[in-house]
């Protein structure tokens, strides 16, 4: 088995090591390399299905991912059309999947005791793929995506398991788009990145659903380039975006690696993620971990991580809301302010190389890449602090 753990930086604050997030690299997936694949977690256990493989075809098969021993196992192939670009999710102990190139509106559930898959309700708005879907207290939302005819859906349908019926909610007021990025805090669901439809052009937007209001929210974009085909997940309280492709503009691969604080409404920028540029990986969750893996690079990835954040002590957590308070705008597109007496600073970035350094209080960052960057202040009693601080997209 291989396992390699990656870390995004280590830095010291105050004397004490702060860590920020982590990666592990497990054996890839037996069934070889896909893109647009389907997944979802079940007790101790991922299970993907499907995707588009490097013969340009469809798949069906389904591979269960042993979270505790982290081996692979091959379970029975998916009854229905073979499939990708579909939707997933869990609820409960069973798993669910419809929708996709199929271009049909059907929809099964699996349970994965008997490794058994039966269908249940059709999707009632028609057939779509590359759709908007999440799971909130039970219950699955799904929607906008494109149609059999290649035209942006507006509708959101809400899927209640325990009568298998889906009901139809008010229309979407956000910009009908496929294939975003999701994630879920608390009790609100998240779409950000996506291609939209009109105008045509990549997104880099955020929008929070509310399902007890049914009503949706822009939000502070990520500082970042556009794009499509990312992933989105949430773990302690903080929804992260990874990864995508500009397949309007630029054809460029992304594997930066974003997350969001729903306290501040900012977005902070983290090392980029170890498996390169990717476009069309497929991500699940349990309540304390991460898996992402699959998609297209410069050919077809069988690959597979698991990323997890180290929990904060108390104590660590006041340090760090005191520490914002010194940098000023955080993020910052133009000027950084220091705002506490020093003596001198260093900006590096996460190379560990020194990109400016000076005295003055007011830094002009402009010219700086978008990203995370790290000050380290030094004071009159030879005192130092280090600080994290995202330079925006201009």
């Amino acid at each position: 088995m291989r396992l390699n753990v990656v870390f995004f930086f280590v830095v010291f604050l105050c004397g004490e090591i702060w860590s920020q997030a982590q990666w592990q690299e497990h054996d890839s997936l037996p069934g070889g390399g896909r893109h647009h694949s389907a997944c979802f977690v079940i007790g101790d256990s991922v299970y993907v299905i499907g995707g588009e493989l490097s013969n340009f075809r469809d798949a069906g098969d389904v591979w269960c991912f042993n979270i505790k021993t982290s081996k692979w196992k091959k379970r029975n192939d998916f009854p229905g059309d073979d499939r990708s670009y579909a939707a997933f999710f869990s609820i409960g102990n069973k798993g669910y999947l419809g929708l996709g190139t199929n271009f049909k509106n059907d929809f099964w559930e699996y349970d994965p005791l008997a490794d058994r898959w039966k269908p249940i309700a059709d999707f009632p708005g028609g057939a779509l793929y590359h759709p908007l879907f999440f799971v909130i207290n039970d219950i699955a939302y799904v929607g906008l995506g494109q149609n059999g005819s290649g035209k942006h859906d507006d509708e959101l349908y809400a899927y209640d398991p325990k009568v298998n019926q889906w009901t139809k909610k008010l229309p979407v007021t956000i910009p009908p788009n496929h294939h975003p990025a999701m994630f879920v805090i608390g009790n609100k669901g998240y779409l950000c990145t996506g291609h939209q439809a009109d105008p045509n052009r990549m997104m880099n937007n955020l929008y929070e659903y509310d399902p007890e209001n049914d009503r949706w929210k822009e939000l502070a974009s990520i500082p970042s380039e556009g794009r499509v085909g990312a992933v989105g997940f949430s773990l302690e309280n903080k929804g992260y975006i990874s990864c995508g492709f500009d397949e309007l503009r630029t054809g460029k691969y992304y594997e930066d690696v974003w997350e969001y604080n729903p306290q501040t409404n900012q977005w902070t920028a983290l090392t980029d993620f170890p498996g390169g540029p990717t476009f069309a990986a497929i991500t699940c969750q349990t309540k304390d971990k991460v898996f992402v893996g699959t998609g297209l690079k410069e050919q077809y990835s069988p690959q597979w991580f698991e990323f997890s954040v180290p929990t904060l002590s108390s104590t660590d957590k006041l340090k760090n809301e005191e520490d914002l308070s010194i940098l000023a705008p955080n993020p910052v597109v133009q000027i950084l302010q220091i705002r506490r007496n020093f003596e001198r600073f260093e900006i590096h970035n996460l190379q560990s190389q020194i990109v400016l350094s000076g005295t003055k209080s007011e830094i002009d960052v402009k010219q700086l890449p978008c990203g995370t960057y790290l000050i380290k202040l030094w004071f009159e009693n030879k005192d130092f602090k280090v600080l994290r601080f995202v330079k925006a997209f201009n």
